[in-house]
């Protein structure tokens, strides 16, 4: 036991680098798809297909006995917590710019840590860590300046602009931090294979109650193309990925990589599509990658605050 002790998680930190690149393409597929399909009938066909994903998988754990009884009404919560938030980042671009939403979305890092800090024992060792104080603060400075310098960057929004952001960003904590109470020692495969069940009787629900569902029988190759794929990458394995990283080091230091989500999906976008980067989201993509790496540094500070 003494041998591992002040290390880095390497399946942990394999799994935030994981999540922040399915997301990061995903959230390309999503931007594709905003142009075939409404948001609701987007949700409802990309978790779908997550849903179908883990479905095999599902029933071989049921067949086999293996998926506790009790994970049914714990994972109600967490669906719960899911649903809100999907609805709200999704309705967020109807009413502001998708860099003012992405910044203010961005601030659910705040929320996961304060609230993992406040009501988790086992997270407040991050709090004698200079890698986690370096990389906090490394991290929100860089995700500002890398949207803020964003061409075509716009501030100009409403009420429900500002409100949708912010509603997303408290529901992803209370996700995050739900999906760590809940599904502390089970498999994280069954525990998200579950959840996709939830939330496509709920997104289906909402799909044909205020979206068009025929949509997608409209959409051409491409289109299915994009939904598919990221429905497995950014829904099916980005969140099992997610989770796994909770189990193993706790929410915050998973929540603070995420911040890195909004750099790497500009640098893809402006490799599709030959732009480039100013020199200043240059910098301040630096100084948000290195509170990423500090981020992941703390994991050892962390282990060795417990163990004392």
């Amino acid at each position: 036991m003494t041998t591992h002790k002040h290390r880095i998680d390497l399946i942990a930190s394999l799994c935030c680098l994981g999540f922040i690149g399915c997301w990061t393409v995903g959230s390309l597929q999503i931007e594709y798809l905003t142009t075939k399909v409404d948001v609701w009938t987007q949700n409802f066909g990309r978790y779908s297909v997550a849903c179908l994903f883990w479905m095999p998988f599902l029933f071989r754990q049921i067949h086999q006995k293996r998926l506790p009884v009790k994970l049914w009404a714990a994972a109600i919560p967490v669906a719960c917590a899911n649903m809100v938030m999907q609805v709200c980042w999704g309705g967020s671009f109807y009413h502001a710019e998708p860099g003012f939403i992405t910044l203010l979305n961005k601030t659910a890092v705040i929320w996961v840590a304060g609230f993992s800090l406040i009501f988790f024992a086992d997270e407040r060792g991050l709090l004698k860590s200079v890698y986690f104080w370096i990389g906090l603060f490394c991290s929100i400075t860089g995700v500002v300046g890398v949207i803020a310098f964003q061409e075509k960057l716009s501030l100009r929004t409403s009420f429900w602009g500002a409100f949708f952001p912010i509603a997303s960003s408290i529901a992803w904590a209370v996700y995050t931090l739900l999906a760590k109470v809940m599904f502390k020692n089970t498999d994280s495969r069954i525990n998200f294979s579950v959840i996709t069940l939830y939330m496509v009787a709920g997104l289906g629900t909402l799909a044909f109650l205020f979206g068009k569902p025929a949509q997608l029988l409209d959409m051409n190759a491409k289109g299915w193309f994009n939904l598919i794929t990221s429905g497995i990458s950014a829904i099916a394995l980005a969140h099992v990925f997610y989770y796994i990283a909770i189990q193993r080091i706790g929410a915050t230091i998973p929540a603070m990589t995420l911040l890195s989500t909004p750099l790497f999906t500009i640098v893809t976008s402006r490799l599709i599509f030959h732009e480039m980067l100013t020199r200043s989201q240059l910098a301040f993509g630096a100084i948000l990658i290195t509170g990423a790496a500090a981020a992941i540094l703390a994991q050892r500070d962390l282990q060795k605050n417990q163990n004392n």
